[in-house]
């Protein structure tokens, strides 16, 4: 088994819409290549991080990391969406996923990056062992009006 991640490309698209195949259904938009390329290729940020399984040659695990910018205490910081995370299901037994995560986590503190996304119901057990939580500065927030706050009349003066 081998773990890799890198950028996805046009070449990559190949065998990751074969091992799409595995989970979507014909008309998915996931089993589209003008989706998945507009998708992962056509970013304003940048090109998506791939986090590829390969077993002799064949894709057995795939993790798309999507770049996206976001808003921090501290600034803009660059960030990657996790999505269409498949394990090829004659290998779910061998912990595909789990080591998927681990190389994009590994990757993701070199770049001193962080990772969304939105656990399915297969993966969240996962999440909860892991522990995995959430940066304090990312949390949403809203700043409600004052309106006790003093107010400067403006007037017109002749």
């Amino acid at each position: 088994m081998k773990i890799l991640i890198d950028k996805i490309t046009a070449k990559s698209l190949d065998d990751i819409l074969e091992l799409s195949h595995a989970y979507y259904t014909e008309d998915s938009p996931n089993r589209s290549l003008d989706y998945l390329s507009d998708l992962y290729l056509n970013n304003p940020l940048g090109p998506a991080m791939g986090c590829y399984c390969y077993e002799d040659e064949e894709l057995i695990g795939f993790m798309a990391l999507i770049p996206v910018t976001l808003s921090a205490v501290l600034g803009p910081r660059l960030g990657y969406y996790c999505v269409n995370v498949l394990s090829h299901p004659q290998h779910r037994s061998r912990n595909v996923f789990v080591k998927l995560i681990n190389v994009a986590n590994e990757f993701l503190r070199n770049e001193g990056s962080i990772m969304i996304g939105h656990p399915n119901r297969n993966a969240i057990p996962f999440w909860k062992r892991k522990k995995m939580s959430f940066q304090q500065d990312l949390l949403p927030g809203i700043i409600p009006p004052n309106f006790f706050a003093k107010a400067k009349r403006v007037t017109v003066r002749n």
